[in-house]
């Protein structure tokens, strides 16, 4: 059913042909190197051509793939420039809206973190400009000053299911009694 092949060997070397074997001496086979020898010069490859793997890119394509890459590295600058203030912020700690163990609605934090804000200008400034509102009531808040103090209270602490929020000039942590 199969005939074998016979081995061909190279009549000029006597090396083993493995593979397509060349028959241009004569008809007999030769190997590739012998091939060559008896190639005339003018149709023998250059050696950079017959190197295999190895493909001459013309300076034209070498410019254009330099460009394209160079416009490839911009863009990947730009975007990560763009990104990186939001991944420095998002490392960073988030301040607490409250410490303890107090529990609060949404508008409960809405709250206490109006009441920071406010703490923050009762420390910065020596006079007082509220302008937030309570967010379950919609109220402005309270402001009792005393002699040596100035204190902030919601005005609808029921709302929040707590009893009192404050936050004053000498306690600047807002306070939430339940």
């Amino acid at each position: 059913m199969f005939q074998k092949t016979p081995k061909k060997t190279c009549v000029d070397c006597g090396q083993r042909i493995v593979g397509v074997i060349p028959d241009w001496r004569d008809g007999e086979p030769l190997c590739r190197d012998c091939s060559f020898k008896y190639e005339p010069e003018d149709k023998i490859p250059a050696p950079e051509t017959r190197k295999p793997g190895k493909k001459q890119v013309p300076e034209e394509q070498k410019d254009n793939t330099r460009k394209l890459w160079g416009i490839v590295l911009v863009v990947s600058i730009l975007v990560f420039g763009a990104t990186l203030p939001r991944l420095l912020s998002s490392l960073e700690d988030n301040k607490p809206v409250r410490i303890g163990d107090a529990r609060t609605d949404k508008l409960g934090d809405q709250c206490i973190t109006n009441l920071w804000r406010i703490s923050k200008d009762l420390q910065d400034t020596a006079s007082l400009n509220i302008t937030l509102t309570c967010p379950a009531s919609g109220k402005d808040y309270i402001i009792l000053k005393t002699k040596d103090d100035v204190i902030i209270l919601c005005p609808t602490p029921k709302l929040h299911k707590v009893r009192r929020i404050r936050v004053s000039r000498k306690r600047p942590f807002p306070e939430v009694v339940q």
